[in-house]
């Protein structure tokens, strides 16, 4: 047997009467208070935004097209990058490739001599 009505109660054995609602010829009968329906409303609505956030990441991450470069040029059509920590690691990577790509790159870093270096580096 197939039940097609659907009680959300708070409490076993009201006698109040509550609304009913019918959806695709299920009975759907609300025995919560207010407060409950709103806090859950609200609580689904905060999970659903976080389910598309991270589904938006993924599409990003593995589908969307990046951002062309070309749209960062000066009036003068030069590309300019300042990278932090360009004495190693992944500031220094990133000073590589964005000098291979034809930008001029502004380089920061703590140590002024491996700055130096790294800039003799690149101009090559």
């Amino acid at each position: 047997m197939v039940a097609d009505t659907y009680r959300f109660k708070a409490a076993p054995g009201s006698s109040v009467i509550h609304p009913t609602f019918h959806v695709l010829g299920h009975e759907f009968v609300v025995d919560l208070p207010i407060q409950t329906l709103i806090l859950s409303a609200v609580g689904a609505a905060v999970l659903l935004r976080w389910a598309l956030s991270i589904f938006r990441l993924f599409l990003e991450i593995t589908v969307l097209p990046g951002t062309n470069i070309k749209k960062f040029q000066t009036r003068g059509g030069s590309t300019w990058a300042l990278v932090t920590g360009a004495t190693g690691g992944i500031g220094l990577e990133f000073a590589r490739q964005l000098a291979s790509k034809g930008f001029n790159v502004v380089l920061l870093g703590r140590r002024p001599d491996a700055l130096g270096e790294v800039a003799a580096d690149i101009g090559e």
